[in-house]
């Protein structure tokens, strides 16, 4: 449900931009920096569930105000994340297992900016593009033993930003946003990331 009602923002939200009527940053440059904490799913070994690996991440971007309220958006991201996991087998062993991930990602695509109180901005974007992934993986059976895969994929992401004036060219916030690979049935990965942002008007 909650993926549904992401997903129903995401669509609205440009239309809603654009119905605004105040010109807030019609042709103006933005250069943003994100930086937090990153939580992903990495798949591990076949024979059960490990909890995700968390992480930091760190979002760069460049915005262009095309028309009201509506950017074009190029964003590289970074996530990265190291856990030692313990977990009990089958047989009885106790077994101590690493588990690392990093990923880097180059997107592009719109945002959707409504501004409120005049010193508010909420935003929401929804990239695409594509992503270099590295992780962890075990074998199926004992002996465990570790081997790194990496992978050049597709990927989508969407941003919601809520982020405060400081000054006439500078806002500070929040942010959580959500990339997830597609076109890939049986090694689908997807980070979540949720930090601070900064943003500077050129």
């Amino acid at each position: 449900m909650k993926r549904y009602l992401f997903l129903l923002m995401l669509a609205i939200m440009p239309a809603l931009a654009m119905a605004q009527s105040e010109k807030t940053n019609k042709g103006a440059h933005y250069l943003e920096v994100k930086t937090g904490l990153s939580i992903s799913d990495i798949p591990l070994i076949n024979t059960f569930d490990a909890p995700p690996v968390e992480g930091l991440s760190f979002d760069m971007r460049y915005a262009y105000g095309l028309i009201n309220n509506l950017d074009i958006i190029a964003a590289f991201s970074t996530y990265s994340g190291y856990e030692s996991f313990d977990e009990i087998m089958a047989i009885g062993k106790f077994s101590y297992i690493d588990r690392m991930y990093y990923c880097n990602a180059l997107q592009i695509g719109v945002r959707g900016k409504v501004k409120c109180f005049d010193f508010m901005n909420l935003k929401l974007s929804l990239t695409g593009g594509l992503m270099n992934h590295a992780q962890t993986c075990y074998g199926d059976y004992p002996p465990l033993q570790p081997y790194t895969v990496m992978y050049l994929r597709s990927c989508v992401g969407g941003m919601f930003e809520v982020d405060f004036d400081i000054s006439k060219r500078m806002s500070l916030g929040l942010f959580y946003g959500r990339t997830t690979t597609i076109l890939n049935k049986n090694a689908g990965v997807k980070f979540d990331n949720t930090g601070l942002s900064l943003s500077v008007r050129l």
